[in-house]
């Protein structure tokens, strides 16, 4: 029996191990970076209008004015609840989890060079959508109010640390101008304050954001998305009589709550949506049934070599060996067959990275060299150093039972044998 075939198959389950490590090396580095955004205790209010054919229905509340009115009348009726802290208005695609986004090229006034395309956020000036979901100042220090943001200039916007450092690189962005044409003026934008970096999917890495402010009036009021956060965690039977409540007590004019919904649920089935569970899911999968190949593999060649090599091991026992040392020496022989794949192993690797084929999550060329993974050489390092660690202990795991089978053969069992 030829062990190199077995040498051969856990060497290259080794690599893709190795391959998958280095995922999820990616993902433990994306989750470790904060998102200054929180969503705990934050429900989205699912605000409708009743159709005409409702019995309910009230024509006369039809009028764009009265929605107007009405809407502003249910954030009233909002805030002073006492399980409430505070109330947010977004307009569509523009809260935590929401499926799709709006994105825009920005530039800095003064540099050209200097352009990026972040992602497009737009609040409502009613209520306080960055205070419902805790936005902190660009160093995590605080939570940021839209109270202390001057919104009376149209043409003011919020944007987060990524965006500025990457138009501005070593100033403050607070003051200053960027426009998204050139040609026209009237797309010129000022920073009126600068927030923490915030991800859309926890499993990726932040994305640069931009926050546009727009006024609840008759052409928008039936895109409008109200969240609220509550002071505390309640309890079930305490949320469904909050629940209830609202129900009844928000339904002005031809306005009603039709429902609520955690934002907890929302990115959980975000994350589902965009593939990252699955991936995650699929990944873990096959890192364990290599990793199994590998065991079996090392414990079938090592099974072998211990079964052709009984003579040795006979006349080692007899020579005084202890048990301990024959272990000892299959030991540091499986160590050192591992250490022997290492160079070609890390040779492959950086193959495979300068073509482009290792799956870095959340990697964008805008961002390159902000994060841990981006530095090829750190990166290989790292998780050649975490592989092999983790490869050693299967290599352990997997030699265990057979060199403790080895180091029980006597003398006379060998001899017998021969």
């Amino acid at each position: 029996m030829d062990a190199a075939p077995e040498n051969r198959r856990w060497g290259w389950n080794g690599r893709y191990s190795y391959y998958l490590y280095y995922f999820f090396f990616v993902l433990a580095c994306n989750r470790q970076v904060p998102s200054h955004r929180n969503t705990e205790n934050v429900y989205l209010l699912h605000m409708t209008i009743l159709p005409e054919t409702h019995p309910e229905y009230q024509t006369e509340e039809s009028n764009p004015t009265y929605q107007v009115i009405n809407f502003n009348r249910v954030i009233d009726r909002l805030q002073p609840y006492p399980e409430v802290e505070s109330v947010g208005v977004s307009f569509p695609r523009s809260y935590p989890g929401a499926d799709s986004f709006n994105s825009r090229r920005l530039e800095n006034i003064t540099d050209s060079t200097r352009g990026f395309y972040p992602s497009v956020l737009t609040i409502a000036t009613t209520g306080d959508d960055l205070r419902t979901f805790r936005h902190t100042e660009k160093g995590g220090e605080g939570v940021v109010s839209m109270i202390d943001i001057d919104l009376t200039d149209p043409k003011g916007i919020v944007i987060t640390k990524m965006v500025e450092d990457i138009l501005f690189p070593g100033q403050s962005a607070l003051g200053q101008q960027v426009t998204q044409h050139r040609e026209n003026p009237e797309n010129e934008r000022v920073v009126k304050a600068v927030v923490g970096d915030i991800k859309r999917d926890l499993n990726q890495r932040p994305e640069g954001t931009v926050f546009m402010f727009q006024r609840v009036n008759e052409e928008n009021v039936s895109d409008t998305d109200v969240s609220i956060r509550l002071k505390k965690k309640l309890s079930a039977t305490e949320l469904a009589s909050f629940r209830q409540e609202i129900l009844r007590d928000l339904r002005i004019g031809n306005y009603y709550v039709k429902d609520r919904v955690s934002y907890d649920k929302i990115m959980d089935d975000f994350d589902f949506s965009i593939g990252s569970v699955n991936t995650i899911r699929t990944f873990t999968a096959l890192l364990v049934f290599f990793l199994l190949n590998i065991l079996l593999c090392v414990m079938g060649t090592f099974w072998y070599r211990v079964h052709a090599r009984r003579e040795e091991i006979g006349i080692r026992r007899a020579m005084g060996a202890t048990k301990e040392k024959i272990h000892h020496l299959f030991m540091t022989e499986g160590m050192v067959l591992l250490t022997c794949i290492l160079l070609p192993a890390v040779l492959i690797e950086i193959q495979l990275v300068y073509t482009d084929l290792m799956y870095t999550l959340g990697y964008s060329e805008e961002t390159q060299g902000l994060f841990l993974p981006d530095y090829m050489g750190l990166r290989l390092l790292i998780t050649n150093l975490l592989t092999y660690l983790l490869l050693t202990v299967v290599m352990m795991v997997s030699i265990w039972y057979p060199t403790w089978k080895a180091g029980k053969i006597t003398p006379i069992e060998a001899l017998r044998d021969d």
